[in-house]
């Protein structure tokens, strides 16, 4: 810890044991943090965060900001710059080990970068591992390749999805099918920064509404009862949500349209936005989110099929 800055308050505590940071808060009021200048030249550069990251028992303060985060922060003349991407983590309840990655482009007017691991405004542990930064590069080959693959997606959605546009079908149907498409793309093609803020965000506002009525549950039905939280991923939910909209929305358009060959567009589409995950700053492809997509779309055909027909056709 020598050539890290800390600052903490007497509730607070940080210490280093087993090779592992530890922040801990007992209160709400008070932050707590450390935090190391970069010493290098950063400017305009490209940087890799890294670190393995759990929590326990942190109880989030009023702002969507205050949990336990590891963050990468800019400073122009003296003064952080929190409208860039900064946060590696946002963490809130009890989180078990996990690794944390992500790459952050530094602008070329910030004059100081720091890594800060903080408790802000809010109780519980905070555990860091396994920390590094490292300086990435983006070649001249990378940079091409990723915007022709850009360009290809775009083309390749176009191809799958206008023919299934033409034929029978209302204006109003079609419009809905494009801006479901839509929401497809902007979903896949928001920042991993960008995503987490949002997803933190939406998932605090839930809890809000609910934790009242989880609170009123528990009381009603005493200690006797054992209570299993389920976290549910907004992302998932929109994925399968999205993908369960166009198949019944192509069905309802072309009822007579074989099952397959919708499923089929939409696995291609479902495998096409996984890849571009590459190409996204923040972003991975993961194959459980086409397996999600996919459960999605049979969900929306089976519906389709049933609303439609009264029964399940096979074709």
């Amino acid at each position: 810890m020598n050539s890290w800055q800390t600052s903490r308050s007497p509730s607070g505590e940080i210490v280093v044991r087993n090779n592992q940071l530890i922040l801990s808060s007992h209160d709400a009021e008070k932050s707590i943090e450390v935090s190391q200048k970069v010493q290098a030249d950063v400017k305009g550069k490209k940087f890799r965060l890294r670190a393995t990251l759990a929590s326990k028992n942190v109880i989030p303060g009023e702002k969507t900001w205050d949990k336990a985060r590891l963050l990468l922060v800019q400073y122009f003349d003296g003064k952080p710059q929190w409208k860039f991407p900064h946060a590696l983590a946002a963490l809130a309840g009890t989180h078990g080990r996990q690794v944390y990655n992500e790459v952050f482009s530094i602008s070329p007017e910030c004059s100081e970068l720091r890594v800060v691991a903080e408790m802000s405004r809010c109780r519980g542990e905070f555990f860091i591992k396994n920390l590094g930064l490292y300086e990435v590069e983006e070649t001249t080959i990378y940079t091409w390749v990723k915007w022709l693959v850009r360009a290809a997606w775009i083309l390749f959605i176009f191809v799958l999805l206008v023919p299934g546009l033409k034929g029978s079908g209302s204006t109003l149907l079609k419009t809905f099918i494009v801006l479901t498409v839509l929401g497809v793309v902007i979903g896949t093609t928001l920042p991993g920064q960008v995503k987490k803020e949002l997803k933190e965000d939406i998932t605090q506002k839930i809890e809000t509404y609910t934790a009242p009525v989880m609170t009123k549950a528990k009381e009603y039905a005493g200690d006797t009862t054992k209570y299993v939280s389920v976290k549910l991923d907004i992302t998932k939910i929109a994925h399968f949500c999205l993908f369960a909209l166009l198949a019944f929305l192509l069905l309802l358009k072309d009822s007579s349209r074989s099952t397959r060959l919708i499923l089929l567009d939409l696995f291609m589409l479902a495998c096409a936005t996984e890849c571009m995950q590459f190409y996204i700053d923040g972003r991975s492809p993961l194959v459980t989110d086409v397996v999600i997509d996919m459960a999605g779309s049979v969900v929306g055909m089976v519906a389709g099929k049933y609303l439609f027909n009264g029964r399940l056709t096979a074709h």
